[in-house]
């Protein structure tokens, strides 16, 4: 119960970050120059945390290791690059389940068979009923919460539009495969918070390539005041990022992939409808649908098939 909860708990931290990056996306003129300052913060949080508590850490042979136990950032950083790719293609509510629809799809061939460390849970039909009512709870928040004002989405044809959604499939199934891996990495080192501190470390580097080659533009034009004008708690991003990444890898080996996909991502949509429904960190404020109470109970209850049966 304790591990659900904090996944409960680290799902309505992920729209916080979103939103706190988006403050500090007014300053860095990029969301991929918000997201490696953000990954920044983590990384350095991290490191001061290790620093401090300096955890006893497994003897470890690299070479003797499997080449996917260091990816788990580099798929992090492609799952967020991704998503800010796919708004303009997509539009926002594609861009939100086509993801989450790759996470709960490849979370359960995960478990099935166990692979990149995951604790063998075979698929029954409650699991899939339940993943089934996962996918149609979040349909249904996720349709609700749609307005008349949405974004501006590139023009594409027939075709290229599938081929978008199927990269928003593969993103989601990334994410899936990195809190696996990021899950076994932690069992290799005995330590969650070495294995957290690696993973975020990964992807900080792989976003700093991506800025550099993509942003570098932007780069020139950054002024130092902006960022002294922001509040204080638009880097706090980074440190949301960090806790997440951790509790992760601490939850992962208990409750397996799936459960802990299912978890994150019920926490996840609360933390956004309760922002929209108070306003929180500038947040454009939404009343509640009842849609979205039925969506939400929809969850629940898929949540309960995958766990009790």
């Amino acid at each position: 119960m304790y591990a659900i909860l904090l996944g409960f708990v680290l799902g309505i931290g992920l729209p916080i970050q979103t939103a706190v990056n988006s403050r500090l996306k007014a300053a860095a003129k990029s969301p991929l120059i918000a997201s490696f300052l953000s990954f920044t913060t983590g990384c350095i949080a991290l490191s001061l945390l290790l620093l401090i508590t300096r955890p006893e850490v497994a003897t470890v042979s690299i070479h003797q290791q499997p080449w996917w136990l260091w990816i788990g950032g580099f798929l992090g950083a492609v799952f967020l690059t991704g998503n800010v790719l796919l708004l303009s293609r997509l539009g926002s509510f594609q861009t939100v389940l086509m993801p989450i629809i790759g996470q709960v799809v490849m979370s359960m061939l995960l478990d099935n068979w166990g692979l990149f460390g995951s604790k063998l849970i075979p698929i029954t039909v409650f699991r899939l009923l339940g993943a089934f009512l996962v996918l149609a709870g979040t349909l249904t928040i996720i349709f609700s919460s749609k307005t008349k004002n949405k974004p501006k989405v590139k023009a594409t044809n027939h075709y290229i539009e599938w081929w978008w959604r199927l990269v928003g499939l593969i993103t989601g199934a990334f994410s899936a495969l990195q809190t696996a891996i990021n899950g076994h990495l932690g069992i290799v080192f005995s330590s969650s918070l070495v294995a957290a501190a690696i993973s975020f470390s990964a992807g900080c580097l792989v976003l700093l390539l991506v800025v550099i080659i993509k942003e570098h533009s932007i780069l020139r034009q950054l002024k130092l005041n902006d960022f002294k004008k922001l509040p204080y708690w638009a880097w706090l991003g980074g440190l949301i990022g960090a806790g997440f990444v951790l509790g992760n890898i601490i939850i992962m080996p208990q409750l397996g992939t799936g459960l802990a996909i299912m978890v994150v991502l019920t926490g996840q949509l609360v933390g956004s409808l309760l922002l929209e429904q108070f306003g929180w960190l500038n947040v454009p404020r939404r009343s509640l649908q009842k849609n979205s109470i039925i969506g939400l109970g929809v969850i629940v209850a898929g949540i309960y098939l995958i766990k009790f049966f």
